[in-house]
């Protein structure tokens, strides 16, 4: 079964539901439902997504968001180590790398994202996007 780690960007568009890429990235949510895969969220992304969440529409809201991404997927922990690796990290974007940290401590293989540029291109685990995934995966 793939490990893989979920970036904010991809449960926003769920949660938003961002056109175009609300229909792949909703097809992970439900693999991680239906378990079959594998599938993390950073514990940095529970805030970033009631904080945007908030913005656009209220408290409520956002915190329905939370509490379904927290029944849907595992949470990757944020501590020192995932932070110094993330301060240490090539990659520019700060919350980018901790997102990367947080896949290579939880051995995800893959990290699903939209913006798959903003990630070393080699190496573990390997940036993809949801559509990219989908196109790959072995789901029995």
């Amino acid at each position: 079964m793939d490990r893989l780690l979920v970036d904010t960007n991809v449960l926003l568009d769920v949660i938003g539901r961002r056109v175009p890429f609300y229909g792949d990235s909703v097809r992970i949510w439900e693999l991680a439902e239906r378990r079959q895969v594998e599938a993390l969220v950073s514990a940095i992304s529970f805030n970033n997504v009631y904080y945007i969440a908030r913005r656009l529409e209220n408290h409520k809201t956002a915190m329905v968001a939370v509490e379904k991404i927290r029944k849907i997927f595992g949470t990757a922990p944020v501590d020192q180590g995932i932070i110094d690796a993330a301060l240490g990290s090539a990659v520019r974007d700060f919350e980018d790398a901790i997102q990367c940290a947080c896949a290579k401590a939880a051995g995800a293989r893959w990290l699903l994202s939209r913006n798959v540029s903003d990630f070393p291109r080699t190496g573990k685990p390997t940036a993809i996007t949801p559509t990219g995934y989908l196109a790959k995966a072995k789901l029995g």
